[in-house]
């Protein structure tokens, strides 16, 4: 038994019917070449025998004792295979809009059920050129993007010749916890975050003074919340979600970093900013101010990688939706996710928020006072989500290549659109995730996304050059 980190209780207790907290990881597999036929059967054996030996499959979550406290993990190896895995058909001609579909109906349907371990695998059959899809419906507590990748490369193959292996330990099975040991645990649990209050309180002082310091010297920070103009993107969720992606090559991107002397990741940011900014003026949609960001970025620590859950910060930073011109947009990317960077190094808040997180009853009342505050500015705290993962290394399921992954995030705060890009073998494939209601033709955003990194590959084959610092 193992109580949830703050992080990982967040996830849960701002989970409602609008506002799901699990994600979509779809891989992709080519049949042609498996040692046996991927059938449902085959799919719901393999899952009973391997997925009980990988600990965040097992997880069943127990409520605190009356309230108190994050909840906890408890080994559940038996698994109810009938929930657990299902499986569904797209209909012809079995396209990319009709994955999309199922999808869809995935991340906004039903709540991933807190009796069960919080997940589904879903094998979605009628694919186009024979495929088929594994679709993982995970719960946000279980794992963030580099935990996903980990669970995933144990679990699937790395070879075309490889089989799966079922462990021949017997995965641990927790005893039911009784009120008393649930209790005990809770008020031990109290005592080293007591403790450690009065040190996070002067560490987050410290931070706010350096913050207040480096903006009077004029130094550049991380975009500020409540700054950004509303979106169609920032509306009340609803219970329903509609996706959409679009494969890009990796090479365009790496060949747009070194022509201009950025990352990777600036180009990615870049590539969305440029398709939301097409999209919206279409839509004769666009503000004046340029809309904001929040990039979730990675602080795990490699003693961390088994711990799976959560272990982020957020980047603010503007999108620059109000320029242009591509190549300016992209400088001004640049400079933000700097002074992102810069700012959490020299403020030393990298774990800041995930420590705050820890203290449920502070954390939910930060959340209601800034919901508050949205309500009173009539501005969202920020306008989107743009996520980046390297995603694993080439995968197999039992000789079956996996060909592609698309990956959807959730929807959370009031920021109602998300792009998520993962990164697997040649190509970075950016899940799109919003409501039907206010994005009901979302395929048209998204396929703004190769058009805008076309720009930058044109820009960057014409006139490269070491971007403008703002």
């Amino acid at each position: 038994m193992r109580q949830l980190a703050g992080a990982d209780g967040h996830h849960i207790s701002v989970e409602t019917p609008t506002q799901p907290q699990h994600t979509l990881k779809c891989m992709i597999l080519d049949p042609a070449s498996a040692h046996e036929p991927i059938t449902f059967e085959s799919v719901r054996a393999w899952a009973a025998a391997v997925l009980p030996h990988m600990a965040p499959f097992r997880w069943q979550l127990t409520p605190p004792p009356m309230g108190l406290g994050h909840p906890f993990w408890i080994d559940r190896p038996d698994l109810d295979v009938d929930y657990h895995v299902r499986v569904t058909r797209v209909p012809a001609p079995g396209g990319r809009e009709e994955l999309a579909a199922v999808l869809g109906q995935l991340l906004g349907g039903d709540l991933l059920d807190r009796s069960h371990p919080l997940w589904q695998l879903w094998l979605v059959e009628g694919l186009a050129d024979s495929r088929v899809a594994l679709v993982w419906k995970v719960h946000h507590s279980l794992a963030d993007g580099i935990a996903s990748v980990r669970m995933f490369s144990t679990v699937l193959q790395h070879g075309p010749d490889e089989r799966p292996v079922v462990p021949d330990a017997t995965p641990p099975t927790d005893p039911d916890p009784t009120r008393r040991r649930l209790f005990t645990r809770t008020m031990r649990s109290f005592v080293p975050t007591v403790t450690h209050l009065p040190a996070l309180v002067h560490r987050s002082l410290r931070a706010t003074r350096i913050g207040r310091t480096r903006r009077r010297q004029g130094i550049e920070g991380p975009a500020k919340a409540f700054d950004s103009p509303p979106t169609r993107f920032n509306r009340a969720f609803t219970a329903h979600r509609t996706c959409a992606w679009a494969s890009l090559a990796l090479g365009d991107l790496k060949a747009v970093r070194a022509a201009f002397g950025c990352t990777v990741n600036d180009v990615l940011v870049s590539v969305c900013s440029g398709a939301i900014r097409a999209y919206l003026e279409r839509h004769d949609e666009l503000p004046r101010a340029s809309l904001s960001a929040s990039i979730p970025v990675s602080a795990r620590r490699e003693d961390e990688l088994d711990d799976y859950g959560n272990r982020l910060t957020n980047w603010f930073v503007t999108l620059a939706t109000d320029v242009g011109d591509p190549v300016e947009r992209l400088g001004i990317i640049r400079a933000a996710t700097r002074a992102a960077r810069a700012s959490h190094e020299a403020r030393h808040s990298e774990t800041l928020v995930e420590e705050w997180m820890d203290y449920k009853v502070l954390w939910r009342r930060w959340i209601a006072l800034g919901n508050t505050a949205a309500g009173f500015a009539r501005r969202p705290t920020f306008n989107t989500i743009v996520s980046n993962v390297r995603g694993p290394d080439p995968l197999w399921f039992d000789g079956a290549p996996v060909v592609e992954i698309i990956s959807v995030g959730e929807l959370a705060m009031g920021l109602g659109l998300n792009l998520t890009g993962w990164s697997y073998c040649d190509r970075i494939v950016v899940g799109v995730a919003a409501c039907p209601e206010h994005v009901p033709d979302l395929w048209d955003l998204v396929d703004g996304l190769p058009v805008a990194l076309a720009e930058l590959v044109e820009a960057a084959r014409v006139s490269p050059a070491s971007l403008t610092e703002s």
